[in-house]
């Protein structure tokens, strides 16, 4: 999942904004709501960008992702965290953490909701009393333009997004030019879930004062893509 080239692309050019926006949100979000957590987990780390947000808070960090390539630019960028090539669905990691997040449409890379139901119930299990988690999933009430559209550009090489959608299934062609020649082409496919099937499986697996709101913060403005989830385990 997700070649050297692509990961490489990603880091220098790509997606790290979203997780930079989403990090300074969530140290608010804590702060506002009073939570103090010592350990933190961020599941589909991707380049690190998160956990090195969290790390500079002064937390314990491990991350995790299916993607070998993702975790060596990770180990790169935050020195001293613990970082794990391993499936979210399965993973169970050796202690308990009072935090943990799955963002940039992680959990909708999971095909199959019976797979987002293991994986929630796992979560729960490997969380803290009082924990929370985090995590966002597509808005599948937001429209798509599907004509591609310039996300980054360094000099001649640019990053274009096209994002196309067929009922339940959105597909993200991500292209990476030089010029006029295509250097790179990856193709991300995502699968939409009903927020209200995201909030029956976080019940059935004992979390409480759940949310699920267009932003994290209500003074900042929603990312329009995406909806966030909050959860608590019960102390």
């Amino acid at each position: 999942m997700y070649g050297k080239d692509f990961c490489k692309i990603y880091n220098e050019l790509g997606w790290n904004y979203y997780s930079e926006t989403f990090g300074e949100q969530l140290k608010i979000w804590l702060k506002n709501m009073g939570v103090n957590p010592v350990s933190f987990l961020d599941i589909g780390c991707g380049t690190g960008v998160l956990c090195r947000i969290m790390r500079d808070m002064g937390l314990k960090i491990k991350g995790i992702d299916l993607s070998k390539n993702m975790i060596e630019i990770a180990k790169k960028n935050c020195p001293g965290a613990n970082f794990v090539v391993a499936d979210m669905v399965t993973y169970q990691p050796e202690e308990k953490v009072d935090l943990v997040t799955c963002t940039c449409d992680a959990l909708n890379h999971l095909s199959d909701i019976s797979l987002v139901d293991t994986m929630i119930h796992n979560v729960f299990n490997y969380i803290t009393p009082g924990g929370y988690f985090i995590f966002d999933i597509l808005n599948g009430q937001e429209g798509h333009d599907e004509t591609p559209f310039e996300l980054a550009k360094d000099g001649d090489r640019r990053i274009l997004l096209q994002i196309t959608k067929n009922r339940q299934i959105t597909t993200l062609h991500v292209y990476t030019y030089e010029g006029e020649n295509l250097l790179h082409e990856e193709k991300v496919v995502e699968t939409f879930y009903e927020p209200s099937l995201i909030s029956d499986i976080l019940l059935s697996a004992g979390f409480d004062n759940i949310t699920c709101n267009d932003s994290l913060n209500p003074t900042h403005p929603g990312h329009g893509t995406a909806l966030f989830f909050t959860a608590q385990k019960p102390l």
